[in-house]
């Protein structure tokens, strides 16, 4: 019996714009929701320093998770010179933090 997978393509052979352009709303979606659980995890009390397990007990994220946005949001936060038991300790720049975690509201409003 013939498979009844709906294609990916359209008329002209070309994958569709529409499911790329929702996987990639989803991930910024996605990395606007991390952010702002990181953004928390600095908001506690004594939260000015952090370290990765930290920030991951705090927000309930996978270590991985944290790694991942720190790297790719890495002009966002600063790493402590000093860290005590080997562990780096990350810090987030002055008014980098807002701007991330507020990325989504951003989205919206010009999404119109």
């Amino acid at each position: 019996m013939p498979s009844r997978r709906s294609s990916t393509k359209g008329s002209d052979g070309r994958a569709k714009k529409s499911e790329a352009a929702g996987s990639a709303k989803s991930k910024a979606v996605l990395s606007d929701m991390v952010g702002s659980k990181i953004a928390g995890a600095f908001r506690v009390k004594g939260g000015k320093w952090r370290t990765v397990g930290g920030i991951s007990r705090e927000t309930g994220l996978p270590e991985e998770t944290v790694i991942e946005y720190v790297r790719d949001k890495e002009g966002c936060f600063v790493r402590a010179p000093v860290s005590p038991g080997g562990k780096a300790l990350y810090g987030i720049r002055t008014g980098a933090m807002p701007t991330v975690a507020d990325e989504a509201v951003r989205r919206k409003a010009t999404a119109g």
